[in-house]
This record gives structure tokens, sequence and C-alpha cells, in this order.
């Protein structure tokens, strides 16, 4: 499995590589230049864990703080009023002239999202996600100026809930190699949010992928029918290169 970065990452990576390796211009580029990237920047991102989620999950709510575009859904760019997308709109009808442009997504919860979007004849032909950004939250409304019509998305992340309390859906990209998430190559790391645990209470902790793409998060403080499981978890998922 090649190991992919966000737009954000790889422009870190691009300045830093370019820091150390300056023109000829300027400086030789020397054998120690090359090993001193290679060892520092190439090798540990070839075999280390890759942090493909950060977010607050509970059983009510799901907040993206980040998330590795490669590793989950891809936005249909031809369609965005399509079911499975990250964000799905009801229609792709839009006043004003026929433009590519990029937009900002207005929320109350997230930002530096950013989109770039193609309209043709009043329709948006082409939508896609250029920053993720973060800090968005399953279920709530995005509004976007898109030529002079003012469109509300959906925001549907990439962790989504199902019928049952405290099991989700992991969604894939089926451009990577091994596009399933499962138990061998992903870790979850969750951290309980504003919990409190008393000297005489017990609690019980079961984080982690269960099957195939489904992630269980659930903490319980407690027994019996004084157990409280509402509290969130602040959750990392990493993946783990060749699985």
């Amino acid at each position: 499995m090649s190991i992919t970065y966000s737009n954000k990452t790889r422009r870190l990576l691009k300045n830093t590589i370019s820091n150390k390796l300056p023109d000829n211009t300027t400086q030789s580029i020397t054998a120690e230049n090359i090993r001193d990237v290679t060892r520092n920047l190439i090798l540990p991102a070839t075999f280390a864990p890759v942090m493909i989620y950060a977010g607050t999950i509970d059983k009510d709510d799901i907040i993206d703080k980040y998330y590795n575009p490669a590793y989950f859904v891809a936005q249909n760019e031809s369609d965005p009023t399509a079911s499975y997308n990250i964000l799905k709109t009801d229609d792709r009808i839009v006043s004003g002239p026929d433009e590519t442009n990029t937009v900002d997504a207005l929320s109350p919860n997230g930002k530096e999202m950013v989109c770039g979007y193609t309209i043709s004849s009043g329709l948006i032909t082409n939508f896609k996600i250029i920053e993720p950004g973060g800090g968005y939250k399953v279920g709530e409304e995005i509004s976007m100026n898109i030529g002079n019509s003012v469109k509300v998305f959906t925001y549907q992340g990439v962790i989504r809930k199902t019928s049952t309390d405290y099991i989700y859906e992991m969604t894939t990209n089926w451009d990577q190699e091994n596009f399933n998430h499962i138990a061998d190559n992903t870790i979850v790391s969750a951290t309980p949010v504003n919990i409190f645990v008393s000297s005489n209470s017990s609690f019980s902790v079961h984080n982690g992928m269960s099957t195939l793409n489904t992630l269980v998060c659930k903490f319980t403080v407690g027994q019996g029918n004084s157990a409280d499981t509402s509290e969130s978890q602040f959750v990392q998922i990493w993946r783990v290169p060749g699985f």
C-alpha cells in the first residue's frame, strides 16, 4: 500500500525538501543532503503507521477533526447529489454564468474546507473537495456560494452511524490497493472526554475494528442499570502500511 498524504501535508513536505535541497545557484547538492532527506522524511513515512482520522465520537454525534482523503470514500465529482458523497446536495441547479471556481464552506462548526466547482448551462457539472478542513459535524448543513446561488450541502462525513449504537461504518476509498479497514491494518486509539470514574465505579472500554470496515467505539462507566455509555471519546485511527 502506498502512503498518501493530504494536500496540506504534501505542501509541508515539499517546503521541507526545498529548504534542505536548495537550488544549485546557491549551494551544491551533496550526497549527504540526499541521505538526510531520505533518512528523515522518506523512510519514516514509508514504514511508520499513518494517522488517517482524528475526531470526537459518541452515540449521537461524530465530529471529524481531520481525515486523510486517500483512505475514505471519494466525492463523486460528476454528481453532488450521489447518496454516498461526503458532501451531498439535493439538486445540481444553480443560477449564474458558466464558470469554474473555488468556494469556501460556511459552517457553524468546521473551518478551512475549500471546494471546487464547474457550472455549465445552469447546472453543477463538477464538484470536488480540494481541502477537507476539520471540525465538521456529521449531519450538519453547510452553505456555499456557487455562481449566484447559495447551495446547501449535508456533511455526511467519512465515518457514519449505523442502526446500532456505538457501531460505526468506516467508508473506503477503492483507489487504494488495500482499501478495506480491518483489525490487521487499522489501529484505533480513543480517549474519553470529560469523564469521571469514582473509586467505587467500574469501567469498560471497547474500541477497535470488529468486522470489515466496522468500528466499535464504546466506553462504559458503572454496572447494570446505572451504567453510562453516553460519554464522547476523542478517537485517532492509524493505518499500517503494507496490509
